[in-house]
């Protein structure tokens, strides 16, 4: 008699539908040194080009290009709090992921009188064996050079894949 319950239960338990399969998650972290390949900029704004090599936690050796900058626009009436922007786009292209690309977008603004806020990346947009990732983290500049033609930035967030 016990070995027939046992049967039914094991017969029941494998006809339930089985739990959907959970999207995976994984941190993403590096340290990122680039050459400055162009600068442009006004009055009150400056943009870095800039490319390199590196490596990325759980992406792997990557190629990189992108852009950085921001500034704080002119105050155009007296008394008048002027905006400031900051930018960092980055598109990570890998070798062991069939030339896959990830390009991971941030942009804020915030008034001249208030602290800056974090850099905070989405992906944009990804292809090849990138392509079901989705996710979101900080930059942070850590040295920007156009004399010396360098810049170093962190990445750190998470990247999800969808199944």
């Amino acid at each position: 008699m016990r070995r027939v319950l046992a049967v039914a239960a094991l017969v029941a338990a494998a006809a339930l539908p089985a739990p959907a399969a959970a999207d995976s998650t994984r941190p993403v972290s590096g340290t990122l040194t680039g050459r400055i390949t162009d600068t442009f900029g006004n009055c009150c704004f400056t943009f870095d080009a800039f490319e390199g090599q590196g490596v990325v936690k759980h992406i792997g050796k990557v190629a990189f290009t992108g852009e950085t900058g921001g500034g704080c626009g002119p105050a155009f009436v007296p008394g008048e709090i002027p905006t400031c922007i900051d930018e960092l786009d980055v598109t990570l292209s890998t070798h062991s992921h069939s030339g896959a690309t990830l390009e991971a977008s941030s942009f804020v603004s915030w008034l001249s009188t208030d602290p800056e806020p974090p850099l905070v990346w989405t992906v944009k947009q990804a292809t090849g064996g990138l392509a079901r990732f989705s996710g979101s983290g900080t930059f942070e500049v850590l040295a920007l050079d156009p004399l010396a033609g360098t810049v170093v930035f962190r990445i750190d967030g998470e990247l999800t894949r969808s199944r």
